[in-house]
C-alpha cells in the first residue's frame, strides 16, 4: 500500500479536520453517528427475525409433511406476524433530520431510541432461539411438545410489540410511525 493511501485510511479527510472546528458541525456529526448506530442495530434486529422466520418456515413444512396441520397453521401465523414486525422495523423512523424539519430531534432522543433498539435486538435473539427450539422439535417429530414453544414465541412477540410502542415515545411529536 502506498504511503498516500495509508494516510487516507488512518484519519479524517482534510475537509473533516477543518469542519471539526465549527461548533455546529461536531454536534451534527455526533448526531449522524448516533443515527447510523441506530440503523445498524435495527439491521441486526431484522436479521435475527429473518433467521427465526426461516426456521418457522422449515418447521411448518415438516409439520405439514407429517399432517400436523393444526401446528402448521400456528407456525404459519407466527411466521406472518414476524414478517410484519421485520418490515415495521426495517422502515422504522430513525430521527433523520430531513424527516423532521419542523420537529427537532435531540441527541438524547436518539440515545433513547438506541437503548430501546438494543432491547429489540435482545428480544429478536430470543425469538430466533425459540424458533430454533421449535424447528428441533419438528425435526425430531415431537409435534405434541410444540404448544409450549409456540406460546413462548407469542410471549416474545408481545414483548417486541411493547418495545416498538416505547420506540414511538422515544421520538417526541412522532405518533404515526414506529
Amino acid at each position: 500500500m502506498s504511503e498516500g493511501a495509508k494516510g487516507v485510511e488512518e484519519g479524517p479527510s482534510g475537509l473533516e479536520r477543518i469542519l471539526k472546528y465549527l461548533p455546529s458541525y461536531s454536534g451534527y456529526k455526533e448526531k449522524e453517528n448516533r443515527r447510523e448506530t441506530n440503523k445498524l442495530i435495527r439491521i441486526k434486529v431484522v436479521a435475527s427475525l429473518k433467521c427465526g422466520i426461516e426456521k418457522l418456515d422449515m418447521a411448518a413444512r415438516a409439520t405439514t409433511e407429517e399432517r400436523a396441520f393444526d401446528k402448521a397453521k400456528k407456525l404459519d401465523r407466527l411466521n406472518m406476524i414476524l414478517t410484519k414486525l421485520a418490515e415495521k422495523i426495517t422502515h422504522a423512523l430513525d430521527g433523520n433530520a430531513h424527516l423532521f424539519d419542523s420537529i427537532k430531534v435531540k441527541e438524547g432522543d436518539i440515545d433513547n431510541l438506541i437503548n430501546n433498539d438494543v432491547s429489540l435486538t435482545e428480544t429478536a435473539g430470543k425469538i430466533d432461539e425459540a424458533c430454533l427450539s421449535l424447528l428441533k422439535a419438528t425435526n425430531q417429530r415431537e409435534f405434541d411438545s410444540l404448544d409450549d414453544g409456540l406460546d413462548h414465541v407469542d410471549v416474545l412477540i408481545q414483548q417486541m410489540d411493547n418495545l416498538l410502542a416505547r420506540r414511538k415515545e422515544a421520538l417526541p411529536g412522532i405518533s404515526d410511525s414506529v
